[in-house]
């Protein structure tokens, strides 16, 4: 009887905290550190957001890497899909219209950081992602804005799934060739920090 006395309680404690986690686990887990790419991410890809985007967008000089430009997931996420009809593939697919933000960074050198995604290891395709491997893009918990193909110059490490990584190169707009993402980092080459 007295292992109950102290049982019970905690019994009750997992229940209120899972009940919890469950009404409130989103606004939790959402407020976390790791987690303000994402809110600021969804906050941007819904179109009201897109509509404040200003017209004059001038991208700003990187502190860190000079003659490269810092960029962010918000500014990748200025682009509207439409599906669209692909012969070559016999399929509807997302047709990107490139908005403000990535048009005045087309063929710009820059600096984006994000989750390292390695889609064939063997053949050194890499993908940069806003998010980790469990929600990204390819995981159906995110939009093809929140990801960047990865051409990295000869002489490049391997990496690991999820590994928090700055990039520089040059930024490409791919609204043609499907078996491409439609952002594209060429010449990439990891930031020592």
């Amino acid at each position: 009887m007295q292992s109950l006395k102290y049982i019970i309680p905690v019994i009750l404690v997992l229940v209120l905290i899972s009940v919890g986690m469950y009404f409130f686990g989103d606004q939790v887990a959402a407020s976390g550190p790791d987690n303000d790419l994402e809110n600021t991410a969804i906050a941007v890809s819904e179109e009201d957001s897109l509509a404040q985007i200003p017209q004059n967008y001038v991208p700003q000089k990187s502190e860190d890497v000079p003659g490269y430009y810092d960029i962010s997931w918000i500014d990748l996420a200025d682009v509207k899909f439409e599906p669209k009809y692909y012969k070559e593939a016999n399929q509807n697919l997302l047709f990107p219209t490139f908005g403000v933000r990535p048009l005045a960074l087309k063929d710009k050198p820059i600096v984006l950081p994000g989750y390292v995604l390695p889609t064939d290891v063997e053949k050194g395709i890499y993908v940069l992602s806003a998010f980790t491997m469990s929600s990204c893009f390819f995981c159906g918990a995110a939009g093809p804005e929140s990801v960047v193909q990865l051409k990295f110059k000869p002489g490049h490490r391997e990496y690991k799934m999820d590994e928090w990584i700055k990039f520089k190169g040059t930024l490409r707009l791919n609204d043609s060739d499907i078996d491409q993402l439609n952002y594209i980092i060429e010449d990439a080459e990891e930031v020592e920090e």
